[in-house]
């Protein structure tokens, strides 16, 4: 006769978990799956990322090296007969220290992304799949943001170069601004810009309405619009000598472009 089987351990409920540095590093890096993700400033010496409802199913691996502090974290699910879903409210809160001015770069998967600022960051390398992305008050000597399923909203966000590419989402930027280039591109949605400048904006998608309120007047830009199916429309008309050149496509949708110094 064999002997009684053990019970099954019983999973742990939803934890709380701290990472971070043990020194100051000049860059951040986040690779996360399934949760949503916010970065914020904060009154911490070092940053510092909480894992809010972590399960035991939850792998998290942590490196620091040459100045730069890494953190990954992947869903390792084992699902086996009985097993129940348990919805858990989770999040990834990264907090900077006021004055950090390092770079970070955050690689997101099946989650949403919110930048509270104000911060004010080195170069910023965002990839989102399957979220929502929102950055308000955020700045950075440069910023690469792409999307995938997944709408991007930018509210003041001022850059040296800032350069948005979106895949099935719309883009919305109001305040925004860069010395360079400001790029909002989507394969699949509408790109709506207000009270945007930069030396170089473009403003382009596949399918959708483009709509562009460029800061400054008329005469400082050069403008180039196009559209397949839909109106086009530049207040004063396109062309021009400004020094500011702004380019605005659709290949099947509205095209609008306006000035807030007229």
């Amino acid at each position: 006769a064999g002997g009684e089987e053990e019970p099954e351990e019983e999973p742990q409920g939803p934890q709380t978990l701290v990472y971070g540095p043990s020194a100051p590093v000049h860059a951040v890096e986040l690779d996360v799956q399934n949760v949503p993700v916010q970065v914020e400033a904060a009154d911490v010496d070092l940053p510092r990322v909480t894992y809010e409802g972590a399960l035991e199913w939850d792998e998290v691996t942590v490196k620091e090296e040459g100045g730069v502090f890494r953190l990954t974290q992947r869903r390792r699910f084992r699902l086996t007969l009985g097993f129940v879903f348990v919805f858990v409210r989770q999040r990834i809160l990264l907090q900077l220290p006021r004055d950090y001015a390092g770079d970070i770069a955050l690689l997101a998967a099946d989650g949403a992304v919110k930048f509270s600022g104000p911060l004010a960051l080195g170069a910023a390398r965002v990839q989102v799949r399957n979220g929502a992305v929102r950055l308000e008050d955020v700045r950075a000597s440069q910023m690469a943001l792409t999307a995938k399923n997944g709408a991007v909203h930018l509210e003041e966000v001022a850059c040296g170069a800032l350069d948005v590419q979106a895949a099935n989402g719309a883009i919305r930027a109001e305040g925004c601004r860069a010395d360079a280039l400001l790029s909002l591109c989507s394969k699949n949605g509408a790109v709506n810009a207000h009270r945007v400048s930069a030396s170089d904006v473009r403003l382009e998608t596949a399918n959708g309405a483009v709509r562009g309120e460029l800061e400054g007047p008329r005469a400082a830009y050069t403008v180039e619009a196009h559209t397949v199916n839909g109106r086009c429309r530049v207040e004063g008309g396109p062309g021009g000598a400004g020094p500011n050149r702004v380019r605005a496509r659709s290949t099947n949708g509205r095209v609008e472009v306006l000035f807030s110094g007229n």
